[in-house]
């Protein structure tokens, strides 16, 4: 029977699934329950409900009508939303076992290749996904090659909940942005982003509560990827005083609180799941980005390395 895959530090534990690359547990000492949702066994992550803790690949989000243009075609993706895509279809790496080709004390590495056609797109391609612990921080670093033309943009789909109060209630979230994604009831990009100053998802004062509104959106914070580590957001919890500071390469970051979450049992040491128990802190690049000129582009060209790295450093305060 497969097992978590166990990486730790001076101050964290993380437990990790090969189905679908999940990060299944992750333990800050002091603090005795997880503060990422799971599930009780590692097969729990082929088709997990919501998403919950896989990476996302190759495309994270939706994708309009199932297509994509790419040079002179038009790629045809699974309508697996009808009549649009979400996290690349029924065929994503977040449904299939990744192979473990690294395991130390601090890190680990898995991967997934797909063959050329696989959801949709071109490309024989490759990602490697590392998990790193050092101190408080948790480092998600995924590399992605293709040898032809193809579209990519990965994410980590763990949501995360700072305290044992049952949901996001007393989180406070900070962004350092206003600008966001305008999206149709279907939840697709417009095209047009919008100024949120003074609205429901105006988190830029870091003192609005993130279970208020029901958020599920993409949040811009730059026109393109960067080559270092950048500000995304910080999200703490007054019940607990434990502090989330996520940085990364990432233009973008899709927040998602849940609400479609089911109600289901949940190991011992993890947060309950159901409506509103977690957040999704998806750093990616912008969702339907083939289909919006004005994105910034998720491609990765023939023999280029595509490098995506999220940074999430945990600490506390008195509360």
């Amino acid at each position: 029977m497969t097992e978590f895959l166990k990486i730790e530090s001076s101050g964290l534990t993380a437990a990790v699934s090969p189905y679908g690359a999940a990060l299944a547990r992750l333990w800050l000492k002091g603090h005795e329950t997880s503060l990422i949702l799971g599930f009780e066994r590692p097969k729990d992550y082929v088709n997990a409900p919501g998403a919950i803790g896989v990476i996302i690949a190759p495309i994270a989000g939706r994708v309009a009508s199932a297509s994509a243009p790419l040079g002179e075609r038009v790629l045809k993706l699974d309508a697996n939303a009808p009549p649009d895509t979400l996290h690349s279809g029924r065929d994503g790496a977040q449904h299939k076992e990744w192979q473990v080709i690294a395991h130390h004390t601090n890190a680990i590495t898995l991967r997934m290749d797909m063959e050329d056609g696989v959801c949709g797109l071109p490309g024989n391609r490759r990602f490697d996904v590392t998990y790193r612990v050092e101190g408080s921080t948790l480092d998600i670093d995924v590399e992605s090659t293709s040898d032809a033309d193809t579209f990519v943009n990965v994410t980590s789909h763990a949501y995360w909940v700072l305290d044992d109060s049952g949901g996001l209630r007393d989180h406070i979230l900070h962004l350092p942005t206003t600008r966001m994604l305008e999206a149709s009831a279907a939840l697709i990009p417009t095209g047009k982003i919008l100024d949120v100053t003074g609205g429901h998802f105006d988190f830029s004062n870091g003192g609005n509560p993130v279970a208020g509104p029901d958020l599920d959106g993409c949040f811009c914070l730059r026109e393109r990827s960067c080559e270092t580590l950048q500000s995304v957001l910080s999200l703490r919890s007054r019940v607990s005083g434990i502090k989330l500071d996520v940085t990364s390469t990432e233009p973008g970051v899709v927040l998602y609180t849940g609400s479609g979450l089911s109600a289901r049992s949940n190991p011992a040491k993890t947060p309950k799941i159901g409506p509103l128990s977690g957040l999704a802190i998806e750093a990616q690049k912008w969702p339907d980005a083939p289909n919006h000129l004005n994105f910034p582009s998720i491609m990765l060209h023939r023999g280029d390395r595509m490098r995506q790295m999220t940074r999430f450093f945990l600490s506390r305060s008195q509360c």
